[in-house]
């Protein structure tokens, strides 16, 4: 190993202590349900399927024995954003030949918010930087100037190999192609042996779309009817189900909307000050190009292909999807933040450099980066750290708890879906209980695998889920998590009961109001998992959304008693509904 990869991996060794420290100790937030019950018991996950990941996770989930599920799939993202950042560093290093620059640029990017979160949740987004950073890594040895023809084919099958296995895994891999076309038509020679080194490369990568197809896919969870694989492959890798560009299926928002929100994040994300370190870098670049050109030829070419990437990750991609301007949606594309973030660690190294000249005291620059890093190490831990979030872990439990014996709930998250799954599945909590996901109640492999779990003939009628629900209430409690439009007509006979609305059969009367308000104090203070809510202004979009079905049962009792006259008791439950209420 050469001495500044030894340094680098010592440079760097502090961000994945850091890392380890802030991991979850419950399940975390969004899909994250999903991927523990695959890596627990197998099966495929939404599209496009994330095979890589899936066979990462199976593979962290065989030391469960020794360790928490939760800790070993979160750990497979620490180790993969900590390479990431080795090898984003080793390009820095060469980029700058300075290790001041480059740990501010590394630390800079890899301590911000979105990155941060993204390494210590088992979800796709820190195997997508660690490809990434692999694409970079690789188009930089391309156009060093001292690289020979056979090492340049060996670079472009690298490349091509992080592009198939991104297909693998996270689709917004594909906007650094345009980095890739621009490194491919910049070699004057040798242009179609590149080019076909990198095609096998990208084929190689392909190959754990042979998860699909083996046994470790077969699980309690499917996403999809694979009894015909081939054809469920080509629908699950491009999304048809969502619509192939659409990160939240019917939104209606706008195409600026996600970029705004990226740049109104950048500054809380870096810290504010290397937010002005990455503007100030950014004006720097064209100097440092004119210093470099002379033993670099290829500077120029690289600074424009890390500009167009930030641009298509930070820009392109995300404005595709549309998103509305809601908080949930917000913190959705949130997510997607964190490749065009890394890449801003070229703008920070370069202001960095610039500062060094001005004040070239060594000493004191060492002493000053330290500090800087640890400022923004301190103000991004309270809202990178996950090891606090265990309200999405209790809330399941609370649900599962609530309902009756054979219960059916109903939700049209998915978050929600595979949180409750996950209880079932990992937790080993009510097998007897039935999750009805009414969003996919539009897709045939859906109605048919939900109608077969549970033993109900394929029935033209049940295209409307109130007549599936109506009729499953006959046999069944159902309890409904998420209010829907479809099955507004069966709310409107209804009771809360705790997190949950209990759907009222024709001939059935709710509880008087006395009694129902005695049924959720018995079960808010005895059978539920309740957060500190006098830190509630801490919590997470995700946590505030679900302190909403919490507070939804007291102001619907607030709003009965009102009806009724019994002020005293309208003021009981409004106390309560506001302890409920989320902080924004």
């Amino acid at each position: 190993m050469n001495h500044y990869r030894i340094h680098i991996c010592c440079i760097f060794l502090p961000l994945a202590l850091l890392y380890i420290l802030a991991l979850p100790s419950g399940l975390p937030d969004y899909d994250s349900g999903e991927f523990a019950i695959i890596a627990a018991k197998g099966g495929i996950a939404h599209p496009p399927g994330y095979p890589l990941l899936c066979l990462l996770l199976r593979f962290a989930a065989l030391f469960q024995q020794y360790l928490p599920l939760i800790f070993l799939i979160s750990f497979v993202s620490v180790l993969c954003t900590y390479f990431s950042a080795m090898l984003m560093g080793s390009v820095l290093y060469e980029y700058t030949k300075n290790h001041a620059a480059t740990a501010l640029g590394i630390y800079g990017t890899y301590l911000s918010c979105s990155v941060w979160r993204a390494a210590t949740c088992p979800e796709p987004f820190a195997l997508n930087l660690l490809l990434a950073s692999g694409c970079i890594y690789a188009f930089w040895k391309i156009l060093h100037p001292h690289i020979s023809a056979a090492e340049k084919r060996k670079y472009f099958a690298l490349s091509g190999l992080t592009f198939g296995l991104g297909f693998c895994n996270h689709h917004s891999l594909a906007f650094l192609l345009p980095f890739a076309i621009l490194v491919w038509f910049s070699q004057k020679t040798d242009r179609l042996s590149c080019f076909l080194y990198f095609c096998m490369g990208s084929l190689a990568g392909l190959l754990p779309l042979f998860y699909f197809f083996s046994d470790l896919a077969q699980g309690p969870y499917m996403w999809g009817d694979w009894t015909e694989p081939f054809q469920r492959l080509f629908t699950h890798l491009f999304r048809k189900e969502y619509g192939s560009l659409s990160l939240i299926p019917n939104s209606q928002g706008t195409w600026y909307n996600a970029p705004i929100l990226f740049l109104h994040t950048l500054p809380k994300d870096l810290s504010l000050l290397f937010f002005v370190f990455a503007l100030a870098g950014l004006l720097f670049a064209q100097r440092f190009t004119k210093e470099k050109s002379t033993c670099f030829p290829n500077i120029n070419l690289f600074q424009a292909g890390i500009g167009i990437s930030i641009l298509c990750t930070g820009g392109v991609f995300i404005a595709m999807f549309g998103i509305g301007t809601s908080e949930w949606e917000k913190s959705i594309a949130e997510r997607f933040f964190a490749l065009p973030m890394i890449l801003l660690s070229f703008p920070i190294a370069l202001f960095s450099l610039r500062f060094q000249e001005i004040w070239p005291k060594k000493n004191l620059q060492i002493l000053l980066v330290t500090i800087l890093i640890l400022f923004h190490g301190l103000y991004q831990w309270p809202f990178a750290e996950r090891r606090n979030e265990t309200f999405y872990e209790a809330h399941i439990r609370n649900v599962l708890n609530t309902v009756e014996e054979n219960a059916v709930i109903v939700t049209a998250a998915d978050a929600n879906y595979f949180g409750i799954l996950y209880g079932q599945h990992v937790l080993g909590m009510r097998p007897d209980v039935v999750i009805f996901q009414s969003e996919l109640w539009s897709t045939g492999w859906y109605v048919k695998q939900f109608l077969g779990n549970i033993g109900l003939p394929i029935h033209p009628s049940y295209k409307d889920p109130t007549v599936l629900l109506s009729h499953l209430m006959q046999k069944r409690p159902v309890y409904i998590l998420d209010q829907q439009q479809e099955i507004n007509t069966l709310l409107q006979k209804a009771y809360p009961c705790g997190p949950l609305i209990r759907l009222l059969k024709p001939d059935e009367s709710a509880p008087s109001p006395y009694a129902l308000y005695e049924k959720n104090i018995a079960l808010y203070q005895k059978k539920m998992e309740m957060p500190d809510l006098e830190k509630k202004r801490y919590f997470t979009t995700w946590e505030k959304g679900l302190l909403t079905y919490y507070q939804r049962t007291w102001q619907i009792m607030a709003d009965t008693f009102a009806a009724y006259g019994d002020k005293k008791m309208e003021d009981v439950c409004r106390k309560n509904e506001i302890l409920f209420a989320p902080v924004n």
